[in-house]
């Protein structure tokens, strides 16, 4: 799945003002929306495509694995391209296109 178990990216989540790694937003997140054949992307790529179109996922919800609040992928701060291409490198674009 992850090449590197131990890569990071610190997300904020601005309903309780925590940081929390992206691999665990997107398991909370799968968590409470996939059943079945619907599934979730992870977050990284979710972030990467919203580098490029800010609006394409916008409203895409999301849960903080910290207060597990939905929180809309516009109200968490995006990381700059380099640190998310640096985890990518950690991370491996096998993982970026997994389904959970």
């Amino acid at each position: 799945m992850r090449n590197n178990p131990a890569a990071t990216l610190m997300l904020y989540c601005s309903a309780c003002g925590k940081d929390a790694n992206e691999y665990n937003w997107t398991l909370e997140t799968a968590a409470a929306f996939s059943e079945g054949e619907k599934t979730c992307p992870t977050l990284l790529l979710l972030l990467l495509e919203a580098l490029d179109d800010p609006k394409k996922y916008s409203d895409y919800q999301l849960v903080c694995p910290h207060c597990h609040e939905k929180v809309r992928l516009r109200q968490i701060p995006l990381p700059e391209r380099k640190a998310l291409l640096n985890y990518l490198k950690e991370v491996g674009e096998e993982y970026l296109r997994e389904r959970f």
